[in-house]
């Protein structure tokens, strides 16, 4: 049997030059695939039948292996109320609590789609964006704690979303190949808390995630290894420049996820992959 490690590594902000350091490792069969903080010592990561709580900055972790799921994404909008989420395949496996993690239920509504991300806003409504049979990419809005179903919305036809996220309880924006017929666009806004969404010709760029560190600046990942930016509320992206020091198209440069902790630092996932597509340099 093959296990993974977990390796929870810590920052030391005081000093603009330190170092990573290991925290924590777990042996665990499956994958890491989200973490989440409340505050600086409260924190819960997820993994394939596993959700883990640590109280201690993640020196410390309490696993829970007891509730089996495909789980790939945690998500908390105060130190209580959380949502981790789900089998891709079927959109089964959606948990929620209401006390920190110490419970998790199954909620009524759970049903079967083709979860491609979920966002638990701080009203308690969760947007989800999926796909329907690969025809259509929808916006559909559960409302108190996803006890109460509302209407899909339909947002383009063709590519499954990518990202979602909420600056604020009703500003958010969904990001992914989402070429409406009237403009060749590829983010999508709400101000109504997901209710309703629209696009212009003005808001082409992120494609794979999208982060908002600032309700005014956003930034995100499109096509061609490039950053995209926006200063006005993602009403318009410009591409930015960067310079990584070597033909990143020549190495297999790959960007994954980009996240901000506030509007001047960020942080980017990239790799270089080989002829054979394994990962390289991190």
């Amino acid at each position: 049997m093959r296990f993974l490690i977990f390796a929870i590594f810590s920052f030391n902000y005081g000093n603009i030059y330190s170092q990573w350091y290991l925290l924590n490792e777990v042996e665990h069969v499956g994958c890491l695939n989200d973490i989440d903080f409340t505050n600086s010592n409260n924190g819960y990561l997820v993994a394939d039948n596993l959700i883990g709580i640590t109280n201690n900055a993640g020196l410390d972790w309490v696993l829970d292996t007891s509730i089996l799921g495909n789980f790939r994404v945690v998500d908390f909008i105060n130190l209580d109320t959380g949502m981790v989420c789900c089998d891709p395949a079927s959109g089964a496996d959606v948990l929620i609590t209401f006390d920190g993690g110490n419970i998790w239920t199954f909620p009524l509504n759970d049903k079967e789609v083709n979860i491609a991300d979920i966002e638990f806003t701080k009203k308690g409504d969760v947007v989800i964006i999926e796909s329907i049979d690969g025809l259509f990419s929808i916006s559909h809005l559960v409302k108190n704690y996803y006890t109460e179903n509302t209407d899909f919305y339909i947002l383009s036809s063709g590519q499954p979303p990518a990202d979602v996220t909420f600056p604020s309880a009703d500003t958010g924006y969904i990001c992914g190949e989402l070429y409406d017929a009237a403009y060749y666009s590829s983010v999508f806004k709400t101000v109504d808390g997901g209710q309703n969404w629209y696009t212009t010709e003005n808001m082409y760029g992120p494609i794979f995630c999208i982060n908002f560190p600032s309700s005014q600046v956003g930034y995100g990942v499109g096509w061609e290894h490039r950053i995209w930016k926006t200063v006005d509320y993602g009403e318009s992206w410009d591409m930015m420049p960067f310079n990584f020091g070597f033909d990143v198209f020549e190495l297999g440069f790959s960007l994954g996820k980009v996240y901000f902790f506030n509007v001047t630092v960020g942080f980017l996932e990239t790799g270089v992959y080989n002829f054979d597509n394994e990962i390289c340099e991190i």
